[in-house]
């Protein structure tokens, strides 16, 4: 019983002490500093998250000049936006390396949308495997189609060519003629 009583004891007599957080001088002038430092390290951020939002570019996307006389597209524009570079080196390796010049596919409208016959057959049309005589053939404004989309996704920058044109020469609107 002595041990429980030399408890109660401590107990009554046992004040927990006071600390207090003394700032120094030292850490006060400080502050601002880190103050600072915080800022202008959410601006940094906020400004890098802000300029990649909309892929890399600052504003709303570009306006493409589509071809006014055609409705159909070899494939659908979601696709083409993606994909189409992986289209056209699909199509020079079959020309170059297989021979394969030709290509049968379903017809689609604007919208990409694969069109039905009256008996509900699907349409399909043939196509050449040629950047020139299928692509340019439409799309035959450089400046206004292919360099301004690519200008803003950053794959050229403003002024410089894509390695496609230095060899395939943009037809001449009036006789549609390339190469």
């Amino acid at each position: 019983m002595a041990d429980d009583k030399d408890i109660e004891k401590q107990e009554e007599t046992y004040e927990p002490k006071n600390y207090e957080y003394k700032q120094t001088e030292h850490a006060r002038s400080d502050m601002p500093l880190i103050v600072l430092g915080l800022l202008v390290f959410v601006a940094l951020m906020l400004g890098a998250t802000l300029a990649n939002r909309g892929i890399g570019k600052f504003g709303s996307k570009p306006v493409l000049d589509l071809p006014k006389d055609e409705k159909f597209c070899v494939r659908d524009v979601k696709f083409m936006r993606e994909n189409h570079m992986k289209l056209l080196n699909t199509w020079r390796d079959q020309v170059v390396r297989d021979g394969v010049r030709t290509e049968k596919i379903p017809r689609r409208d604007a919208t990409g949308k694969i069109l039905k016959d009256a008996s509900g057959k699907t349409v399909y049309q043939t196509i050449g495997r040629s950047l020139t005589k299928t692509c340019l053939r439409c799309h035959d404004n450089h400046e206004s189609f292919c360099q301004r989309c690519h200008e803003y996704t950053g794959v050229v920058k403003h002024g410089g060519t894509l390695k496609c044109f230095q060899c395939h020469i943009m037809p001449n609107p009036k006789t549609k003629a390339g190469r």
